[in-house]
């Protein structure tokens, strides 16, 4: 038993140190050989709750206790989410208006899993970066179709609960079950 978990944390360290290349490898991958990877897309959601289940179990309950001790960062996060992007994406449409409509709506949107997954990667507060992830999606079915709008002059329909059962679904209940898992079985997960 002792040899396997050695060989599991050997294949873990690998995983984790070499990410960001097995990510770009398989996009290249997935480029190229489109109809390989097509069955994926029936799974997102799934692989997406994964991720975040894989993002809980490595926040402890004290990360997210000094995550929602300063709201202020999250309020901030908030603001840049729903100001600079849009903005930008707003500028960029001003030098081709070809596909203005879908570059404002995608700059408009909220912060997702892969968000949350580049700040694991880069070794960033992953508990301030899932709390952000839930702020700005939880306001999203308001935000988002106002700065579009105002952005591009177009009405946008989303559904607020929708969003909110996709953000409980895909986020929430995912890393919960991980930070769970990581307080009922810290020592085991670190290993």
């Amino acid at each position: 038993m002792e040899n396997r978990m050695k060989k599991v944390g050997k294949v873990s360290s690998f995983l984790t140190k070499y990410i960001g290349i097995i990510i770009i490898c398989f996009s290249i991958i997935a480029f190229f050989w489109r109809d390989g990877f097509a069955w994926t897309t029936s799974y997102t959601s799934v692989f997406l709750g994964v991720a975040m289940f894989g993002m809980g179990l490595t926040i402890k309950m004290d990360d997210f206790k000094r995550v929602f001790s300063r709201p202020k960062e999250i309020l901030i996060g908030f603001i840049a989410q729903y100001t600079i992007m849009p903005v930008i994406a707003w500028i960029l449409c001003q030098l081709t208006t070809d596909l203005a409509l879908g570059v404002i709506l995608v700059g408009c949107c909220p912060g997702g899993t892969a968000s949350n997954v580049i700040t694991y990667i880069a070794g960033g507060d992953v508990a301030l970066s899932v709390g952000m992830t839930i702020t700005s999606t939880l306001a999203a079915p308001i935000v988002t179709p106002l700065l579009v709008y105002v952005l591009a002059g177009a009405w946008v329909e989303v559904s607020f609960w929708a969003m909110v059962l996709s953000v409980v679904k895909v986020i929430l209940v995912p890393v919960l079950l991980g930070i769970l898992l990581r307080t009922l079985a810290g020592d085991h997960v670190d290993k």
